[in-house]
């Protein structure tokens, strides 16, 4: 027996996950964004979730306006940017979601 005790997310918790990108990009309703900000006082994995939805909303902005000149030097610029490092921060949680879908019912 290893001792380890299983977490499982509280319904809160859930709650809240499922409100970050809208929190991130400022369209979350007052009642809900004051919810939203008192648990991420206290979660750190929220806070992280939140950190990356941040950093992939900087991203997509800067290549729209760089597309509008010039998709395909966008498409490269970001390619370039994902193999610099940024991808390996970006496509763990990209993972985690392809997998969560891949296992989900039809």
């Amino acid at each position: 027996m290893s001792g380890r005790v299983l977490r499982f997310e509280s319904p809160v918790h859930r709650e809240i996950d499922a409100w970050l990108p809208w929190y991130a990009n400022g369209t979350l309703p007052d009642d809900e964004r004051e919810r939203t900000e008192m648990h991420l006082s206290r979660c750190v994995r929220c806070q992280r979730e939140l950190g990356w939805l941040r950093d992939l909303q900087s991203i997509v902005a800067e290549q729209v306006v760089f597309a509008q000149g010039n998709a395909e030097a966008a498409l490269n610029r970001l390619r370039r940017r994902l193999d610099a490092g940024i991808g390996r921060r970006l496509l763990a949680p990209l993972r985690r979601l392809r997998n969560g879908w891949r296992r989900a019912p039809a």
